[in-house]
This record gives C-alpha cells, structure tokens and sequence, in this order.
C-alpha cells in the first residue's frame, strides 16, 4: 500500500489531515468504497480535489471527480442521466473514451450500473470516482445513488477491473451514509473529519495567508477564524 508524502507545499487542511488522505488512498488500492463526512468549512473540498490530483497524477489511476450540485435535480431520471453526463463527459477529456448515454428522461439505476461497468470495460483499468456533497441532493436521491452503488460493487466482485467510489457530504448525513441501515454499510470505510479547533484554524489560515503573501490585521485574523468555526 502507498503512504502518500504530503510536500511543505500542500494545502494546510491537507497536512493537517493526513490521516484522511491516506484512508481515502488505502481503500481505493484496496478497491473498498469509501464515505467522507464532515461539517461546513472543515476542509473536506480542498481534502478531496488533493487526493483527485494525487491519485490522477503521481499513482496513476483514471479519476473523475463530480460536484453534485452540478446534478441536483428533483427526479430519479434526472439526476442519474445528469450523473451519467457528467462522468462520460470528464472521461473523454481525459481519456478519449466515448460512452454511449440514455435517452433524456430514460435514466435509471439499472442504466448507470450498466454505464459504470461499460467505462471500466472501455478503460480497460480501473475507474475512481469521487462524489462529493452528497447534501446538495433530495434524501431519496442520496439513497439512490448509494444503492446503486452497492449494487455495482457487488456485481464486480469476479471483475478484472472495477469501479470504486469515494462519497462526501456533511456530517449531517452520517445515519444514511453510514448508518445501521445504510447501503454502504460493510462495504464503505468511514472517515470523518474533526471541526478545527480555534488555535487549528488559526495556523491553518496564518499558513495560507502566508503561503500567498496576504498581510492583514490581527483583527482580521480573529474575524478569519470566527467565521471558520
């Protein structure tokens, strides 16, 4: 397994989650699912398109990573044909890769399992993909895409190649996510990210400022770290 050496150069929410990351690392080698929660602010974007660069670039795998208030939408068919789009879309820049899309309105869970398993036999190789703010989507539509997840992990279990699935959303979701019931139980690692502390948020946002050779007051400062808690 690869421990990732996070450069001086890397975001502060990075290096002071290091833990995180390589979580996130382990499961995607391991081909396990993987659910990040946190509260607003707590760093889980700046977290996540890190590890997108990473896994991208020096480890090699074919990444898609999907805002999914790019997706929101109110129907069942909407949302998956949305998610389809976004995903074959990302894969063409990347790879030259053309998937085939449902007709608009003809969406289906069935239909993005079928897609999902389509990509990864075109790619020939594995397929990453990181969803994050699962909360800009319906409750119903969070279960959904997570169902149907689960059912594209237990359909690839005697597959070559595979799709693995990191999700992200506020910590607000953890029960459904996560949860007793929920369908990535057993098959997802969970990892939470803590709410920075003040003397935290501090360093991090003195990091940065540094970092970018912003100069402001000490009461600015003080500001910066209110509202970052």
């Amino acid at each position: 397994m690869t421990w990732l050496e996070v450069p001086p150069e890397a975001p502060a929410v990075v290096r002071h989650n290091l833990d995180a990351v390589n979580d996130i690392v382990r499961s995607v080698q391991e081909g396990s699912f993987c659910a990040l929660l946190g509260t607003r602010l707590s760093g889980k974007t700046v977290l996540l398109r890190y590890v997108e660069q990473m896994l991208s670039g020096p480890l090699r795998w074919t990444c898609v990573y999907v805002d999914l208030y790019a997706a929101e939408t109110s129907t069942l068919s909407g949302f998956f044909g949305a998610l389809m789009r976004l995903i074959a879309g990302r894969l063409e820049a990347m790879t030259g890769l053309g998937l085939e899309l449902p007709a608009a309105g003809t969406a289906s869970s069935a239909i993005f399992r079928g897609f999902l398993a389509e990509a990864v036999h075109g790619l020939e190789r594995d397929l990453v993909l990181i969803l994050e703010h699962l909360e800009a989507l319906p409750t119903d539509l969070v279960e959904a895409l997570l169902t149907s997840l689960r059912a594209a992990f237990m359909d690839q279990q005697n597959q070559d190649q595979r799709v693995v699935a990191v999700v992200s959303g506020a910590l607000s979701l953890a029960a459904l996510t996560v949860g007793e019931s929920s369908p990535f139980r057993g098959i997802a690692r969970r990892i939470f990210l803590a709410d920075l502390s003040g003397a935290r948020s501090a360093a991090i946002i003195a990091e940065e400022l540094a970092a970018a050779r912003v100069l402001v007051s000490r009461k600015a400062r003080r500001r910066l770290v209110v509202a970052a808690n």
